[in-house]
């Protein structure tokens, strides 16, 4: 009787471990952020080296701002593919899937569910498995943060990169969406104001391909763009 019982807690136990190893999901990172300049092309695509990562119904991501008053959610409604291990999943807005260079989406998201001038992006919700806080996206159409490696374990790194978006099939694009002739409109919403100083002001200083208040081209955001850009502040997109 005893052996009985041991070898039934045994195999429950094994059982157990076994749905725990099925069951998880929590091991996905943020690997790509990419926006156009009106935020009606944007994705996010996830990383992960492990299998078993499946299960993501219940779970989600949420979106804030910088400032932390606007959040959005988008919850999983499906599980992804598999098996998982060395596997990318993009969640994007339709049109990506439409686009010449784009990728069928794994996950639909809503239009502008990346804040174009920075934020906060949570992974799990509750409880959360990754948070990262991004800065101003590039809005140049061609390029997106991209993260510097995969980590399960903060901190996390991102940098400037060609957008190159892939679905969990293994399928693969690369997007260029040039934003609307309106020079100094740095977050594509047709007026050159105090949204886009904003975003001029957090990317002052920096260098490097993609910032959207490099004005002159020469991939770097300096005094020659700060003239530039006064020069314009207020004027109406044509």
């Amino acid at each position: 009787m005893r052996r009985l019982i041991s070898s039934a807690l045994a195999a429950g136990a094994v059982l157990s471990v076994a749905a725990s190893a099925q069951g998880a999901f929590h091991l996905w990172r943020f690997s790509e952020l990419y926006s156009d300049s009106t935020g009606n092309v944007q994705f996010i695509e996830m990383f992960t080296t492990f299998s078993g990562q499946q299960f993501m119904p219940g779970h989600g991501i949420r979106s804030t701002n910088a400032a932390g008053t606007i959040s959005i959610d988008f919850n999983f409604p499906t599980n992804t593919c598999t098996p998982t291990n060395n596997k990318n999943i993009l969640i994007a807005t339709a049109s990506v899937g439409a686009l010449p260079g784009g990728v069928t989406p794994d996950y639909v998201i809503p239009a502008n569910f990346l804040f174009k001038e920075g934020g906060t992006l949570v992974f799990g919700i509750a409880p959360a498995q990754q948070t990262i806080t991004y800065g101003p996206l590039p809005t140049n159409g061609t390029s997106s943060l991209r993260a510097s490696a995969y980590v399960t374990v903060p901190p996390y790194s991102f940098v400037v990169d060609t957008n190159s978006p892939k679905n969990c099939a293994g399928a693969t694009g690369s997007l260029n969406v040039p934003p609307p002739n309106c020079p100094g409109d740095l977050n594509g919403d047709l007026q050159r104001n105090t949204g886009d100083l904003t975003i001029f002001l957090g990317q002052f200083g920096q260098s490097g391909p993609g910032l959207a208040g490099d004005l002159n081209g020469d991939q770097t955001v300096n005094t020659g763009d700060l003239t530039a850009f006064l020069g314009l502040f207020g004027t109406p997109c044509p």
